[in-house]
């Protein structure tokens, strides 16, 4: 479990990294918004994230199929 000092930096930092994002016109949708709350509570990290995209870029550069 996080602590709760560790969770609120953590959700501040998140929250000003999508506000500074969303200045430039993208826009998050809730699924992506709920990764990010995940990683704040320690339910998953970055890094898990990131393989889990390079997983699925994989399969789309093979057109979808399983080799």
């Amino acid at each position: 479990m996080v602590d709760v000092n560790e969770l609120r930096k953590r959700r501040e930092a998140m929250e000003y990294a999508i506000r500074t994002v969303e200045m430039e016109g993208f826009v998050f949708t809730e699924e992506e918004k709920q990764v990010f709350e995940n990683i704040v509570q320690g339910k998953t990290t970055v890094e898990e994230e990131i393989e889990k995209l390079r997983k699925i870029a994989y399969q789309l550069g093979k057109g979808g199929k399983n080799k």
